[in-house]
């Protein structure tokens, strides 16, 4: 499981991530939320994913969600992952991403 950069709340949050061009050529939809590790797994949020220009080899996103969101998310540990649907409808989940909410000392 992949751990990213802590994040305070009220910051931007935003991450950009690629897909090989072979495989990112048949990604019809793409999604993403994050939860709490509770039993429910309670929905923390949507996060946005947005196309961003492709490079020669690689297809590429941007998962973002805006200061006014993260300053509501919970202080604490929070899991998600990114859910793609090829234009066969076919469904392929990215390996779970552990991402740690922290407060800001400078306000």
């Amino acid at each position: 499981m992949q751990s990213l950069t802590p994040h305070k709340q009220g910051d931007t949050f935003s991450v950009k991530y690629s897909l090989p061009l072979a495989f990112a050529a048949s990604i019809g939809a793409i999604t993403s939320q994050l939860r709490l590790p509770d039993v429910e797994q309670t929905l923390v949020q949507d996060i946005l994913v947005t196309k961003i220009a492709d490079t020669a080899t690689h297809g590429q996103w941007m998962l973002t969600a805006t200061p006014e969101e993260t300053a509501e998310w919970p202080l604490k540990l929070l899991y998600g992952d990114i859910k793609h649907v090829t234009t066969d409808d076919i469904v392929i989940h990215s390996e779970t991403f552990k991402l740690e909410i922290q407060k800001v000392q400078t306000v």
